[in-house]
């Protein structure tokens, strides 16, 4: 059961669960509050007294949110074996996802392979998913579960060795295989080097972490077919790891400027956008000044602001006055010296 309830039935009565407490799920919570506090937070002194349309009209999200007393745990229990974080309960939703290994995944030299997808309705147990994922690399790697939707709860990224799925909890759909590209040839050493290791979800987008690889960003507009945004810039940096600039749309032809930066040790990111707020940027530049450590881009603006940016360092560099007003080029000779 999904817990979609229509509004003026909710404000009317008060629907509460309970369940039995289970084993160790990681859960997507969302608090809940008493039905006299959510229908004061959706609804003004005048809408309690309007007609239930209007009760409707000003019932927030929020606060429907708040009406449903969402269980605090379930019962279901996965009965093959699953690894530690690799089940995921969304409160929000009322459904528990797993991937687990069973006949179907076995291999008979590399034993269980961890890459059955499961989902279960945590209101009765019952199953509502299942797919068996290809192989990633090897039949012995198992996928990863990865919450990348905290705000609303509802996507969950499926993370192989080279390649990725986005599961829809609330749509209980599965994403095509997503195998993220780069402008550039990648050179891996091993198995490991090339892992997709980490994701972060920003906006509409979900930025991900390939291990020498570097960063790479999906549009999650729809969910079920992610498009792969290209990285506006490259660089190798001096370490051999690379550096990607990524101009990704807000509203319109504003953009942000992301330059995301994953820490290996603490396994997190830092997206590190560019500008103050989103803004047009002229986009046509010569294609030999994206492979280099400076870059210089300008806003499309009366006075085509430029915005400098060392690849190296992952950080913009902040530009006098009297040097924002020159000519690109000595802006660039500027930078060099001063960084």
């Amino acid at each position: 059961m999904r817990y979609s309830i229509n509004i003026i039935t909710v404000f009317l009565a008060s629907v509460v669960f309970s369940c039995t407490p289970t084993g160790n799920d990681t859960t997507n919570s969302v608090a809940s509050d008493t039905q006299n506090q959510a229908v004061n937070k959706g609804t003004s002194d005048s809408a309690n007294t309007g007609t239930s349309e209007e009760i409707a009209k000003n019932f927030t999200p929020e606060a429907l949110e708040e009406v449903v007393e969402l269980p605090e745990s379930h019962d279901c229990q996965i009965e093959t074996e699953v690894y530690e974080g690799n089940q995921q309960w969304f409160r929000g939703q009322g459904v528990l996802v797993a991937i687990t290994a069973d006949e179907s995944t076995f291999d008979e030299s590399l034993g269980a392979g961890h890459r059955l997808l499961l989902a279960y309705d945590t209101e009765d147990c019952s199953e509502i998913f299942r797919e068996v994922l290809p192989i990633s690399v090897s039949a012995d790697y198992p996928y990863y579960l990865t919450p990348i939707d905290s705000i609303k709860g509802e996507l969950v990224g499926v993370l192989g060795s080279d390649r990725f799925f986005i599961y829809d909890v609330a749509n209980n759909r599965l994403s095509k295989t997503l195998n993220p590209k780069f402008r550039s040839n990648r050179q891996y050493e091993d198995a490991q080097s090339g892992a997709i290791i980490g994701m972060e979800t920003w906006g509409r987008y979900v930025i991900g972490y390939v291990e020498d690889g570097g960063s790479f960003v999906y549009n999650m507009t729809i969910p079920e077919t992610p498009k792969q945004e290209t990285a506006f810039a490259e660089y190798k940096q001096q370490d051999g790891s690379f550096a990607a600039l990524f101009l990704l749309k807000e509203e319109g032809d504003e953009v942000q400027a992301v330059l995301p930066e994953y820490d290996l040790n603490k396994r997190r990111f830092s997206l590190n956008p560019l500008l103050e707020e989103a803004a047009e940027i002229n986009q046509q530049i010569n294609k030999n000044a994206l492979n280099n450590r400076y870059i210089i881009l300008r806003m499309q603006d009366g006075d085509r602001t430029p915005i400098a940016i060392d690849m190296e360092t992952n950080k913009r560099v902040e530009l006098p006055a009297d040097i924002k007003t020159k000519p690109t080029q000595e802006i660039l000779t500027w930078v060099k010296a001063n960084s």
